[in-house]
């Protein structure tokens, strides 16, 4: 009868043993599911963003179409002499230099023409 007890205990636990060898699979499995599924949505979420700025770009280029920003601009420009730099290439409507809250130029502006094909 002792043999059959020990016999029974190395069954019992070898059927532990290798419940908990399964139970560890799947955890790994889920594990590694987690981690694709935290890749597949990190790479949707860079997807949609991508999907936005273009949708921004041909947002500002529909609405914008007449437009050039000119950058990087001196200090001492002014919309006057900005105006005069971009009327060889044709018909202005407006010009803007952005300023700060004291009336610094930003060093950056715009310049709006009358045809877009100018700007383009």
């Amino acid at each position: 009868m002792a043999e059959e007890e020990v016999e029974e205990d190395l069954k019992d636990n070898h059927q532990e043993a290798i419940d908990h060898k399964q139970k560890e699979i799947v955890e790994e499995e889920e594990e590694e599911l987690s981690v694709e599924e935290a890749q597949d949505k990190e790479a949707k979420e860079f997807k949609e963003k991508e999907l936005m700025k273009i949708n921004l770009f041909m947002l500002v280029n529909i609405f914008f179409r007449f437009l050039i920003f000119p950058g990087n601009l001196n200090w001492a420009t002014t919309e006057l002499t900005l105006g005069r730099h971009f009327e060889i290439y044709g018909d202005i409507k407006n010009v803007k230099i952005i300023e700060d809250n004291q009336g610094r130029s930003k060093g950056f502006g715009y310049v709006e023409f009358e045809k877009k094909e100018i700007a383009s």
